[in-house]
């Protein structure tokens, strides 16, 4: 099996925490990180979620902006995507960006690359005429990663 030399190196090696310090524990069992992270952020999206109930947000100018016709003439399409952009669009694909939802290596996508080609761009090019879309495509990961400051997830 071929390397892709933009995919190796030390920049693409991932920097994932084996320890962490939970109140005054010392925490190196990566189930436990895992855990630490899972509890830590869902936390968030509840506090988030919570004060956002408080605010009523002044949608306004969007309801206008929805409210407002197009010109009967005026049409919205989307072209089709051609080889050479979607090509393109995969080379430019970052190899050290984690995988998506749909669990597609990006390394293997280069490398098998002219195989895949037609059939991705059919699928694209379909669902795009059709207006019917994977339900994967609908679906977004997310990960937490370590920026600065303290790795005691804060007690809120």
């Amino acid at each position: 099996m071929e390397t892709d030399e933009r995919c190796s190196g030390p920049q693409y090696d991932k920097a994932t925490p084996n320890k962490i310090l939970d109140n005054t524990e010392l925490i190196t069992d990566p189930k436990k990180i895992a855990n630490i992270f899972y509890s830590h952020f869902s936390q968030i999206a509840n506090t988030v979620i919570k004060e956002s109930a408080h605010h009523q947000p002044n949608f306004d100018a969007l309801r206008n902006f929805v409210d407002t016709p197009l010109c009967k003439d005026h049409q919205f399409k989307i072209p089709p995507m051609t080889s050479e952009y979607l090509l393109n669009e995969i080379n430019n694909l970052l190899c050290h960006k984690a995988k998506g939802i749909d669990a597609i290596n990006v390394h293997l996508l280069k490398i098998d690359c002219n195989d895949l080609l037609p059939s991705l761009l059919y699928l694209y090019n379909s669902s795009i005429t059709s207006g019917i879309f994977p339900d994967q495509w609908k679906i977004s990961k997310i990960t937490p990663i370590f920026k600065k400051g303290s790795r005691t997830p804060s007690q809120r």
